[in-house]
């Protein structure tokens, strides 16, 4: 073999070698979307819509049992995420600070439905910042950042 067939060899095998390991590192990249949610006082809950690699509704429910030491609330919600394949729900607890409006939680998937089932048991994690805490009965609009890492089983 002379040298230029060698070295097209070598360099067809780093190109499978990186498109292999590509398609291999793919599931376990977190799935990440975007969020915005308007609080629905009346029903205690926040509804809204999720976009990029999860495209739907989402709807959070708090829990009863959060906590508020000075300017911060520890909470647990339960969420359920809708899209056309499927839906995928479960919980976190997390904390949002009246400060400075942001807030972070980390939970799990619990139970999905259609060409999401294999999250089920993956962890997840959400942030984000919300407008000004008025008071129960004004209007709270949140932005923020959701993932589920898939390798997390």
């Amino acid at each position: 073999m002379d040298t230029k067939a060698i070295a097209a060899l070598v360099l067809a095998l780093f190109l499978v070698g990186i498109f292999v390991g590509s398609a291999i590192a793919e599931p376990m990249k977190p799935l990440r979307c975007e969020l915005e949610m308007d609080v629905d006082w009346a029903n205690m809950k926040w509804d809204g819509t999720t976009t990029g690699d999860i495209e739907g509704s989402i709807t959070v429910f708090e829990e009863p049992g959060a906590t508020f030491p000075g300017k911060t609330e520890f909470f647990h919600e339960t969420w359920i995420i809708e899209t056309k394949y499927g839906s995928i729900s479960g919980f976190d607890k997390g904390v949002w600070s009246f400060k400075n409006f942001k807030w972070v939680a980390n939970g799990e998937v619990t139970s999905a439905t259609g060409s999401w089932t294999h999250l089920v048991g993956c962890k997840m994690r959400y942030s984000g910042m919300t407008t000004e805490f008025l008071g129960v009965g004004y209007p709270i609009h949140g932005t923020g950042t959701l993932m589920i890492m898939t390798g997390s089983h």
